[in-house]
């Protein structure tokens, strides 16, 4: 059976452990900031979400309010 032959250099141990310690952190980082963001922008979500049922609930007291008025004259 022939012998296979690769072109690749051999790299040392150490830095293949470096390489993948940097990748792997990198990646939890990534992945933390993304949690991060997402839970940012369901609290934006949840924000928007009060203004809106505020202005809504104003509006409809502001009618509520004409009705009354319109009512009583």
């Amino acid at each position: 059976m022939p012998k296979v032959k690769t072109h690749f250099e051999q790299v040392p141990l150490d830095v293949v452990r470096t390489v993948i310690e940097e990748q792997i952190w990198r990646e939890a980082k990534i992945e933390q900031e993304q949690r991060l963001r997402e839970k940012m922008i369901a609290k934006k979500g949840v924000v928007v979400a009060k203004q809106s049922k505020a202005e809504s609930d104003k509006s409809s007291q502001a009618e509520a309010s004409k009705e009354v008025y319109e009512t009583q004259q």
